[in-house]
């Protein structure tokens, strides 16, 4: 966990007067994926709350959740930081930057070079959300009484960004028609990625909601087919997408509250899974 891959202050932040549980997800998010060689990613979070405990004496108030795999590869894992702008990002930047001692930097310094070499590689995408493309997407409040999420990474052929967009919006316009009582909420990269990828977020508060989705699908699927316009309609837009989409791939991850530092406010939501049994301010320095 490298010192510049920059944490969010606030993350997913109140605005003035607002209910957090009303929130609208953030406008921007910046997503670290650290890669570990087989068998170290265990001995790297350990050290998770030590580097929060160097933030919260620098006063650098980040904040980001940490996302564990629950399927595909399991030597990874993703921090997710939401901004309200990129004006936010390039502040806390800042105040990231300036914001340690010669002191707290050396103990910094000491921290990252002993988890390096557990890393295999590091990279970090921007993301702007696109409330257009987005299906009755959760608030905060929600999402923070969630467990998993599942994150489908979407890659359309050059050009065709466009012609993905509005196959989601006649999709959604579908569901909006059935009825059908289902969240998303998606973002395109910005930066970070291929041009012309996606990331499309949903959110469970317990595995059993698959279930339900599982062994409702035929019925979900029959509404959605006589929303489109019935199944003629239905094969020729399967063709199409297959015609956009370049690569596609779904993962789902679990919230995991030892490598997180989420806001105040995204604690108070759910402080029963989101409280830390101890302050990180509380915590030893790292051993020189």
């Amino acid at each position: 966990m490298r010192s510049r891959y920059l944490p969010i202050a606030g993350l997913l932040l109140l605005g003035a007067g607002e209910a957090l549980a009303q929130q609208a997800p953030p406008q921007v998010l910046m997503i670290t994926r650290e890669q570990f060689k087989p068998g170290n990613m265990a001995a790297h979070n350990k050290d998770i709350p030590a580097f929060y405990a160097l933030y919260e004496r620098a006063n650098v108030g980040a904040s980001r959740l940490g996302l564990l795999p629950f399927s595909g590869d399991q030597n990874h894992l993703l921090y997710v930081e939401g901004y309200a702008s990129f004006a936010e990002m390039e502040t806390t930047a800042t105040k990231m930057e300036d914001g340690f001692s010669t002191a707290l930097q050396k103990e910094l310094d000491v921290l990252t070079k002993r988890t390096d070499s557990l890393h295999e590689s590091q990279s970090v995408m921007i993301a702007v959300r696109r409330n257009e493309l987005s299906y009755r997407p959760l608030p905060v409040g929600d999402v923070a009484k969630s467990r998993f999420v599942s994150l489908t990474v979407t890659r359309v052929n050059p050009g065709r960004g466009p012609e993905y967009a509005d196959y989601l919006k006649q999709t959604n316009a579908a569901r909006e028609k059935a009825g059908l009582d289902e969240h998303s909420t998606v973002w395109s990269v910005n930066s970070g990625a291929a041009t012309g990828t996606f990331l499309v977020f949903t959110f469970n508060r317990s595995l059993s909601e698959s279930d339900t989705l599982r062994t409702g699908m035929d019925a979900r699927t029959k509404k959605l087919t006589e929303a489109l316009g019935g199944e003629a309609v239905a094969k020729q837009r399967q063709k199409l997408l297959s015609e956009i989409v370049a690569q596609s791939n779904t993962t789902l991850y679990a919230f995991n509250r030892g490598i997180s530092r989420p806001s105040p406010e995204f604690v108070a939501a759910d402080p029963t899974f989101w409280k830390p049994g101890q302050k990180l301010a509380q915590l030893q320095p790292v051993a020189k």
